[in-house]
């Protein structure tokens, strides 16, 4: 997971915004098998990044709709 989403943040900080929410997508779907609560902030400012600098892309409104709600 925590290479998936350094992969996620390499790749956003490239412009390659598709490549980034594939990455997101795969550190995702590992997040519930880690418990390291690190890496879930890692991923957690990912995702952050990618809503607030690309939330009209359409994988990024993919991806966020995908993400558990913070209650």
């Amino acid at each position: 997971m925590l290479f998936a989403s350094e992969l996620a943040d390499a790749r956003l900080q490239t412009g390659d915004v598709t490549g980034a929410v594939e990455s997101a997508c795969q550190a995702v779907g590992l997040a519930e098998r880690v418990g390291s609560h690190r890496v879930h902030r890692h991923l957690g400012r990912v995702t952050a990044t990618l809503r607030q600098r690309h939330d009209s892309h359409p994988g990024v409104r993919t991806l966020l709709a995908g993400l558990p709600r913070a209650g």
